[in-house]
């Protein structure tokens, strides 16, 4: 008998070869290395589609439920530098969004 929680990384990883494997283990170990700031929990990663989500919560100033502006940019191009340092950084996309309190950053590889 297969186990169910099984079946939900067999359906992603049936899209993925070796090299992508590789990757997204190294994006998830380097992941556990960036610090976006304070934040008061930390999501496990999730992964769907070639995209795999890491989220952080009560990172920024928040606003009414919106993150500040400012601060939106500003965490983004700490991300985006942080990850040009990084060996994989040409081989994905990635966006950052704010919801609810949540920042996701995804990575998407190409």
């Amino acid at each position: 008998m297969e186990s169910k929680s099984a079946q939900s990384i067999k359906k992603e990883i049936v899209n993925l070869n070796y090299n992508d494997l590789l990757t997204l283990g190294q994006i998830k170990r380097d992941m556990l290395t960036f610090q976006p700031g304070y934040f008061e929990k930390r999501l496990s990663p999730m992964l769907r589609d070639r995209v795999i989500t890491f989220g952080f919560y009560g990172v920024g100033r928040w606003d009414n439920g919106k993150l500040d502006e400012g601060e939106y940019q500003n965490l983004k191009q700490n991300f985006t530098n942080w990850l040009m340092s990084k060996k994989w950084s040409s081989k994905v996309l990635i966006s950052v969004k704010p919801e609810s309190f949540w920042l996701y950053f995804h990575i998407k590889l190409k």
